[in-house]
């Protein structure tokens, strides 16, 4: 297993950086359930699926699902938690989001950036 060096850091450097994985990890899933989609569009196409592989299909992609709004949760969790701390310490924190999408290589992406306000 890979060794963790943690650096110190001032707490607003901490803070953005629980913003940016946050951002990372939702794209993450955005990307997970973008994938689920066309791959379900997929089998979808096919001529000779059965019923029970459709039905087997739709289960495994229901967990996945299942799976990412558990971990939209936790994210949602992380975020107010680390807003909190910095608004009880400094003062309110303001931060802003812009959300892409673009298509690479026939495939869509999100992209969302959170910067926080000058």
């Amino acid at each position: 297993m890979p060794e963790l060096k943690l650096q110190s850091k001032k707490r607003e450097e901490a803070l953005m950086d629980v913003l940016e994985s946050t951002a990372l990890e939702k794209v993450a899933l955005a990307e997970l359930l973008n994938a689920g989609a066309e791959e379900m569009r997929g089998v979808m196409d096919l001529e000779d699926v059965s019923v029970d592989k459709l039905i087997d299909f739709q289960s495994s992609l229901n967990s996945i699902i299942q799976n990412g709004i558990e971990v939209q949760k936790m994210l949602q969790d992380d975020m107010k938690y680390s807003l909190n701390i910095n608004n009880v310490e400094s003062g309110t924190i303001e931060i802003e989001e812009v959300i892409t999408e673009e298509i690479v290589d026939g495939k869509k992406r999100i992209k969302k950036i959170i910067t926080k306000k000058e």
